[in-house]
């Protein structure tokens, strides 16, 4: 049993931090340039 679940929990932890790391860059690249222009944007400036 401790094997099975071995197995596919290593391949598993790169793909998550991968995802992790994507996301993270993604929504600070996303704030960054809504800062820098919030008006041409227009995805949620109030």
């Amino acid at each position: 049993m401790p094997k099975a679940l071995n197995l596919p929990a290593k391949p598993a932890l790169p793909v998550l931090a991968r995802s992790i790391v994507l996301i993270y860059s993604t929504g600070v690249y996303f704030l960054y340039s809504y800062h820098r222009k919030p008006d041409t944007n227009g995805l949620g400036g109030e």
